[in-house]
């Protein structure tokens, strides 16, 4: 038997709006026809966290309308002449938060924001993205 193929659902936010109003109903018909693992990573969490979660294994990454404490530190350090520093804080904070996702073999990425999260996903060359 061999694993149902994996895709990671990337939305920047789990807001009722309609990007993730659609994604979810989207991942609603995934789970039901039940051929894949889906896997979300939402940017900013929303009231839409616990509904994808109950279809998909989700991860928000930060709060919606607010930025987290090492956000603020990352942002902080730009606006002070420490971009560099901003950046590895910010780097590290995404490895922490999205360590033990298992590869995908495909992402989706929900809406040009989501774009954001390409260059911290740690994908390999041979995952295809949408």
């Amino acid at each position: 038997m061999t694993a149902r193929p994996r895709v990671q659902f990337v939305t920047y936010e789990a807001s009722r709006t309609g990007s993730p109003v659609l994604l979810l109903r989207f991942l609603r018909w995934l789970h039901d026809e039940g051929s894949l693992d889906l896997d979300v990573v939402c940017w900013r969490g929303g009231p839409l966290v616990e509904q994808f979660a109950a279809v998909a294994s989700t991860r928000a990454l930060g709060p919606l309308g607010r930025r987290t404490p090492l956000e603020t530190v990352a942002v902080g350090a730009g606006e002070v002449g420490l971009g560099a520093v901003g950046k590895r804080v910010e780097t590290a904070r995404l490895a922490v938060a999205l360590r033990g996702r298992p590869a995908p073999d495909l992402v989706y990425l929900n809406g040009v924001p989501s774009f954001i999260a390409l260059p911290h996903l740690g994908l390999g060359e041979d995952v295809p993205v949408l």
